[in-house]
């Protein structure tokens, strides 16, 4: 729901969301289309380096980061991995 409510209170930004259970993404995206922001919403699964890392990389800017990733967060949220994080 952060990533929804965002691009409702947004509504020029590009919101790209992480949820690694199958089913919490299908419900994501219906909630982003019932709320008309689904075009303005890329929904991923499992967010790790990689992805935030690509995702950061191809994100125009300025960048806004919520991180809700249950204990993952001194992982994921490392600027040696992710030098877009600096």
């Amino acid at each position: 729901y952060y990533a929804v409510g965002l691009a409702s209170r947004l509504p020029s930004a590009r919101v790209i969301a992480f949820e690694m259970d199958p089913e919490g993404r299908a419900f994501l995206q219906q909630m982003a289309d019932l709320n008309q922001v689904g075009d303005r919403l890329d929904i991923h699964g499992c967010c790790t380096i990689d992805s935030l890392r690509d995702a950061l990389a191809s994100a125009p800017s300025p960048v806004f980061l919520i991180c809700d990733a249950e204990g993952a967060e001194a992982e994921l949220l490392d600027p040696a991995q992710i030098p877009a994080l600096h």
